[in-house]
């Protein structure tokens, strides 16, 4: 799966686990999973986004680095 491709709100819950809305959007923020409410109002996030809190931010850092 591409890691731009949207996971859905049922995608999200069966491989959770969880069976409430809000308690999958807790979750979410809990383990910092970026997420959007698409128009009918569902969650959805990316596989990048699942993925961002187990690997990191690869991103460079805009810190002052001491040598």
């Amino acid at each position: 799966m591409p890691k731009d491709a949207l996971i859905s709100q049922a995608d999200l819950m069966e491989w959770s686990g969880i069976k409430r809305k809000k308690d999958l959007i807790q979750w979410l923020m809990q383990n910092g999973i970026h997420f959007y409410y698409v128009r009918n109002g569902e969650v959805v996030t990316t596989q990048a986004a699942l993925d961002q809190p187990l690997v990191g931010d690869d991103s460079p850092s805009t810190g002052i680095e001491f040598l």
